[in-house]
């Protein structure tokens, strides 16, 4: 598994909560990349290159329930190769300790 995540945040209180959890997926074997380029908001996933979602909302009940946001969730192998193809552009060089690399 591969976790491209924010490097930046808006709120320093967030991105330190935020940063909290990466122990989790990285002691299950995941790499973790911290995208610095830009503020990151965006939601996107590909599941095993068939199923590919693009969107603004968190995965939490508050958001489903009171918030106008949404995902398009695309199902096929085209879109998940050329989702997976735009998430490995971003860059991937390590930026040092514990499996977190940064894509700059």
């Amino acid at each position: 598994m591969r976790l491209v995540l924010p490097g930046k945040a808006d709120s320093e209180l967030v991105f330190n909560a935020e940063r909290s959890y990466y122990d989790q997926p990285l002691n299950a074997g995941a790499i973790v990349f911290a995208h610095q380029r830009a503020l990151m908001h965006e939601k996107t996933a590909v599941i095993d290159g068939v199923w590919s979602t693009v969107g603004s909302t968190n995965l939490d009940c508050r958001r489903f329930l009171h918030n106008h946001e949404v995902n398009a969730v695309i199902l096929g192998t085209e879109f998940g190769d050329r989702m997976r193809a735009s998430l490995c552009a971003l860059g991937d060089r390590p930026a040092g300790t514990g499996g977190l690399a940064s894509a700059s």
